[in-house]
């Protein structure tokens, strides 16, 4: 918020300086020694009184520097305290903000040589996007929404490394139903790496459905425009104050016998399956995930025979 408030200050001093650029202040060439001495007590004329009019319009500017300085610091009061409305403040931080990035980019006129002879120069003009919140991309692992007005960028299914390998990533990847490929290559049985489906390993606990057993996981990415912030927190079902919940699930991963290690990952309580995989074909697995408490010197708070669960916040 200082950060804002601060290049908002910045913006309303060089918005002072690019009015004060924007006078026109005539200048004559040095006069010949054949020049008509009547012309140039004209020309001597003419720039006494403009000069005197920029004299005059600096003041004026003056003024309107004190007045937005002003209404800057109460501004910045509101910002930092929240609070909406201030007495004595003649414009809305609304309106101000509006004057502020919607105003006329300044131009520098300059001339050079006889009165007359201009060449404008415009600054760039600011928009108001730059100032816009640049949200926040998550994945919601099992299922293919999005919720809380966060906004579906696609969706697809998890793929992860085979369970047995030695090699391969460790984390998941939340591939999308309609891929686009690049090159297509001449060698069709070359090496390299192969990402599988991922599969609930649910089994029987009564946690998900008994019918989520080795179904293939879906997974939807989405985008929280009005929230820059996101995070995952395991063995917590609810937000801190002020956040808002995207989600709640269960904590898993691969298991730990396995060859191949995964990163942890929210699953959604409510799991829902990729249609046309309903085979059990153990490729990649995910597992629930509950805590060594002995280990982690906190069985007085943690029962190490309940799945861990987690929550995935949003401000």
């Amino acid at each position: 918020m200082a950060k804002f408030a601060a290049q908002l200050l910045a913006l309303i001093l060089l918005g002072v300086s690019g009015w004060g650029n924007s006078l026109s202040v005539p200048t004559t060439g040095r006069p010949s020694h054949s020049c008509d001495c009547g012309d140039l007590e004209n020309h001597s004329q003419t720039q006494y009184v403009t000069l005197e009019e920029h004299k005059a319009k600096l003041e004026e500017l003056e003024d309107k520097q004190k007045e937005l300085k002003t209404q800057f610091h109460s501004l910045l009061n509101v910002l930092a305290t929240g609070s909406k409305g201030i007495s004595g403040l003649t414009l809305t931080s609304e309106e101000l903000i509006s004057q502020i990035w919607n105003s006329e980019s300044p131009r520098v006129k300059r001339e050079t040589g006889a009165p007359g002879s201009q060449h404008d120069y415009a600054l760039p003009k600011v928009h108001s996007g730059a100032i816009k919140n640049g949200g926040a991309v998550y994945t919601r692992w099992g299922s293919g929404r999005c919720e809380n007005d966060a906004t579906l960028l696609y969706k697809g299914f998890a793929g992860g490394t085979f369970y047995g390998s030695m090699g391969g990533g460790t984390n998941f990847q939340c591939l999308p139903d309609e891929p686009e490929f690049q090159k297509s290559p001449n060698n069709k049985t070359r090496g390299g790496s192969m990402i599988n489906g991922v599969e609930y390993q649910s089994f029987g606990y009564g946690i998900f459905p008994d019918s989520a057993h080795n179904q293939n996981v879906p997974c939807a990415r989405c985008y929280t425009e009005t929230r820059s912030a996101v995070m995952m927190i395991p063995a917590k079902r609810s937000c801190p104050a002020g956040w808002t919940q995207e989600y709640e699930g269960y904590l898993m991963s691969a298991y730990e016998h396995f060859q191949t290690s995964s990163t942890y990952e929210c699953v959604d309580s409510h799991p829902e399956y990729v249609r046309g995989a309903e085979m059990n074909n153990d490729g990649s697995l995910m597992v629930f995930v509950k805590l060594d408490c002995i280990t982690a010197g906190a069985c007085s708070s943690y029962d190490s025979n309940l799945e861990l669960s987690c929550v995935v916040c949003s401000k």
